[in-house]
């Protein structure tokens, strides 16, 4: 005859919930301060790359045309002013989520308030996933930039 066990789940003892040492806060404090400086110089920076994409269009069309030579030159002028163009619109974002979780650690440790350190922490999420996914696709740029080169390499060798 079988005998039938069962098994009860069992509960996990309530755990108090997470606080943060008053140890803790100064280290929370610089790391905001750092946060904030590293912020502001990514936004200096998405605003010098935007600058040089607006001008490297305007530099390349007058180098082509002041020279009389290469028809391409505008284009190339154009293709790189996309290019800065859209790595400052790329680097705003990090820049961006930096900011917020500077800004809201700040006010969670003047404000000892739980919910704005779980809005900080956010936005640090938000900072780590955007920076993981764009490291994906770079490292998948790279590899097909490598297969293309090779292919091209092996074709122009053929030739």
């Amino acid at each position: 005859m079988e005998e039938n066990t069962t098994f009860q789940e069992e509960t996990p003892l309530k755990k108090p919930s997470l606080t943060i040492p008053d140890t803790s806060l100064p280290i929370l404090a610089e790391t905001s301060r750092w946060g904030n400086f590293l912020a502001i110089l990514g936004f200096i920076g998405t605003g010098l790359m935007v600058l040089m994409g607006l001008f490297a269009g305007t530099i390349f069309s007058s180098i082509g045309s002041e020279f009389g030579g290469n028809p391409f030159q505008g284009v190339m002028g154009i293709f790189m002013g996309l290019f800065y163009a859209l790595f400052g619109l790329i680097y705003f974002f990090p820049s961006l989520y930096l900011y917020r979780f500077s800004d809201k650690i700040k006010k969670a440790i003047i404000q000892r308030d739980s919910d704005i350190l779980a809005n900080a922490l956010e936005n640090q999420k938000s900072l780590y996933k955007f920076m993981g996914i764009f490291c994906i696709v770079s490292i998948g740029l790279y590899v097909l930039i490598f297969v293309f080169a090779i292919l091209g390499g092996a074709i122009g060798s053929m030739m």
